[in-house]
C-alpha cells in the first residue's frame, strides 16, 4: 500500500527574537564564574562557582538578580571551585528546581573537592554557604553526561566535547530553536602528560563565550619552561633552600586558592609575585619575605594564540569574553577587533561584559513546518501558499470568556451573598457601572436587568466563574434571600463586630495602635503607617495613599474577612 510522502519546508521567521546573556560572575574578572543565558522562554545557567579571594556570601555569584525557580538548566563545565564551588548552595538553599549536569569524571572529583573546601574553611559556621550534608544531598540532583551524547531538557539541545584543561573539564554546546552557542569554560589547546587537547568542534556555534584568562599572553614553549623548571628546582635544593610550589591539591585551603595555573587578586600568591619586602600571614602576623620568585606557566589555560586559532576555526559571528582579569579582557578584545577588522568574508562582534551587565542579540529563530497527508504529494515550490489544518505545540492562546446572566434582584444583596462566598471581592472605582472584581479573576459588571461575567479561561478560573454564576442564580430564583439578608444584618450587630475586631488588632499589633474616635471606621497605625477600616463596606485603606509597601493592608484586609465570616451565620 502507498504510504503518503512527508515534506519538510522550512518557513522564514517574521518576528526577531533576543537572547540575552549576563554574567554573574566572571565578567571582567577571574573567579565565581555564572553565566545566565536567556532565549525562547529558556534558561540556562551555565558553571555556578565562588570567588577564591573571598569568603562567604561575598564569594557567590550575583544570583539576587534572578529567581533560581525559573533555571531550566545548570551545566558545569568542570570541578575547580571557582566554577562549581557554589553549587551545594544553590541546589540545596534556594528555590532552583531545574536539571543538573556534569561529565563522569568531574562528579566523582567535585566530591572529594567540595568536601575537603568545607572541612579546611576558616570561617565562622553562621558564614559557611553549606555543610556537609548539604554536599552529600546535592549529589542526588547531578545528573551526568557523556562527551558527545545529546540531551534534551525542556527542549534545549545540549552535548559536550573534551576541554582540556583538568580531568573532565568540558566545553557545552547549546541548541534553541536553532541558535547554536558554545560555552568553552576554562579550556588548553596544549596537549600534556594525562589530557588531551580541547576539541574544536565540527558544529559551527552563533555565538562563542570563551574564556579570557591571558589576554594576549602568549605561553612560552612546553620544552623550554619544563628545562627552566627544572633548572630553577635543582639551583634551589642545591642551595639547601626550600621549594615551594603552588599546586592543585585536595588537602590545603591555601593550594585550593592558588589553584595551580591561575593567582587570582586577594591571594597571598598574586601579593608575593609583586615581590614585596614583607606580608601578613594568614593569623595576621608580618613576615620579611626571605625568598626569590620564580614565575614558569605551566598553565592549563589557553593563551592568545590558541584561542585566536579556535575563533579562525570556528568564525563566530559573536564572542563573548568572560572569565579574565579587566585590562587583559581588554587587550584582548581589542587584539581580536584589530585581527578581523579588515577581513570582509569574517564579521565578529566581540563583547566583554561586566557582571550583571547584560548583552542582548536578536535572533531569526528557524520555523519548521512537516506537511502531510495530500498536501505532500506534489513538491512545494518556494514562495508557493498552501492551505490545511496547523497543529502546533509552540502557541499559546488565551480566551476571554462572557456570559450574560438576567438578574432583577436588588444590587446590594448580590455583593452580600458574594462576600459571603469569598472574601476577595473588590469594588471597582471609576467605571460607569457597578463592577466587582471576585477571585481577582472575575469581573462581575452590574447591569440594566443583567449581570455580566467576565474571564480568561483556565481551569480554575472557570471553576471560579461557575461559583460566581451559582450565587447570582440563587439570588435571582430565591425570593426568600432578601429576608435572610435582613435577618443576618440583624443577628450581626456593627457595635458586636466593632469590638470584635478592636479585640483582634489589639491583640495583634498592640493597644495603643487602635483607634474607635470615628463611630463608621476604625483607625490602625503600626511603624508610622496608618490605615482606615470601613466598617459597614469592610474596606481598608491607607491613610497616606502614596505608600508603597502593601504588606500593613493586605494583612489588615485579609485578618478583617476572615472575622467577618466567623461571626457570620452560614444562611
Amino acid at each position: 500500500m502507498a504510504t503518503k510522502r512527508k515534506v519538510e519546508v522550512i518557513f522564514p521567521a517574521e518576528e526577531s527574537v533576543q537572547l540575552l546573556i549576563r554574567p554573574l560572575g566572571a565578567g571582567q574578572e577571574v573567579g565565581r564564574s555564572c553565566i545566565i543565558l536567556e532565549f525562547k522562554g529558556r534558561k540556562i545557567m551555565l558553571d555556578c562557582g565562588i570567588h577564591p579571594g573571598l569568603e562567604g556570601m561575598d564569594a557567590l555569584p550575583y544570583i539576587d538578580l534572578i529567581d533560581p525557580a525559573e533555571i531550566d538548566l545548570l551545566l558545569i563545565s568542570h570541578f575547580h571551585l571557582d566554577h562549581c564551588g557554589a553549587l551545594p548552595w544553590f541546589v540545596q538553599k534556594t528555590s532552583f528546581k531545574g536539571r543538573t549536569f556534569m561529565t563522569h569524571a568531574t562528579k566523582a572529583i567535585y566530591r572529594w573537592l567540595l568536601s575537603d573546601y568545607v572541612k579546611v574553611s576558616n570561617i565562622s559556621a553562621d558564614d559557611m554557604l553549606y555543610t556537609e550534608t548539604d554536599l552529600e544531598e546535592s549529589m542526588d540532583k547531578i545528573e551526568t553526561i557523556n562527551f558527545h551524547e545529546v540531551k534534551e531538557v525542556a527542549g534545549i539541545k545540549f552535548w559536550c566535547y573534551h576541554a582540556g584543561h583538568v580531568l573532565g573539564a568540558a566545553m557545552f554546546m547549546i541548541e534553541i530553536a536553532g541558535v547554536k552557542l558554545l560555552y568553552t569554560g576554562d579550556f588548553s589547546r596544549q596537549e600534556d602528560r594525562h589530557l588531551m587537547a580541547a576539541e574544536i568542534p565540527s558544529v559551527k556555534p552563533v555565538i562563542l563565550i570563551i574564556e579570557s584568562t591571558y589576554g594576549t599572553h602568549i605561553h612560552e614553549k612546553r620544552e623550554e619552561r619544563e628545562a627552566r623548571f627544572c633548572n630553577t628546582v635543582h639551583d634551589i635544593v642545591n642551595r639547601e633552600g626550600r621549594c615551594l610550589i603552588p599546586v592543585f591539591a585536595l588537602g590545603r585551603a591555601q593550594e585550593l586558592l592558588l589553584i595551580l595555573e591561575v593567582d587570582i587578586r586577594g591571594t597571598l600568591a598574586k601579593h608575593i609575585m609583586s615581590e614585596p619586602e614583607e606580608i601578613t600571614t594568614m593569623s595576621g602576623q608580618k613576615l620579611q619575605l626571605k625568598m626569590s620568585v620564580d614565575y614558569i606557566s605551566f598553565s592549563a589555560h589557553t593563551d592568545y594564540q590558541k584561542t585566536s586559532e579556535v575563533i579562525r576555526a570556528l568564525k563566530p559571528p559573536h564572542v563573548i569574553l568572560v572569565h579574565g582579569e579587566q585590562n587583559e579582557m581588554a587587550r584582548l578584545k581589542a587584539a581580536l577587533i584589530r585581527e578581523y577588522e579588515d577581513n570582509d568574508q569574517v564579521h565578529i562582534e566581540v563583547h566583554n561584559p561586566r557582571n550583571t551587565e547584560a548583552v542582548t542579540l536578536n535572533f531569526r529563530g528557524e520555523k519548521l513546518a512537516k506537511v502531510m497527508g495530500s498536501l505532500a504529494d506534489e513538491k512545494c515550490v518556494q514562495g508557493q501558499r498552501v492551505s490545511g489544518i496547523l497543529h502546533t505545540q509552540s502557541w499559546l492562546s488565551t480566551m476571554k470568556q462572557t456570559q450574560a446572566i438576567p438578574f432583577t434582584g436588588p444590587y446590594s444583596l448580590l455583593v452580600c451573598h458574594l462576600r459571603n462566598l469569598t472574601g476577595e471581592v473588590e469594588e471597582l472605582d471609576g467605571t460607569e457601572k457597578h463592577t466587582l472584581k471576585i477571585f481577582k479573576n472575575i469581573t462581575l459588571i452590574h447591569e440594566a436587568g443583567m449581570v455580566l461575567l467576565e474571564w480568561l479561561a483556565n481551569p480554575l478560573n472557570d471553576m471560579y466563574a461557575d461559583a460566581v454564576t451559582t450565587v447570582v442564580l440563587e439570588v435571582q430564583s430565591n425570593p426568600k434571600a432578601q429576608k435572610a439578608m435582613e435577618t443576618q444584618s440583624a443577628i450581626l450587630d456593627m457595635e458586636v463586630f466593632q469590638n470584635r475586631l478592636g479585640v483582634m488588632l489589639q491583640d495583634m499589633f498592640g493597644l495603643d495602635c487602635v483607634d474607635f474616635s470615628d463611630g463608621k471606621n476604625v483607625s490602625l497605625t503600626v511603624d508610622g503607617k496608618t490605615v482606615h477600616i470601613c466598617l459597614e463596606t469592610r474596606s481598608v485603606c491607607y491613610e497616606d495613599e502614596s505608600t508603597e509597601d502593601d504588606s500593613l493592608r493586605g494583612m489588615v484586609e485579609l485578618s478583617v474577612q476572615r472575622l467577618y465570616g466567623a461571626l457570620n451565620p452560614v444562611i
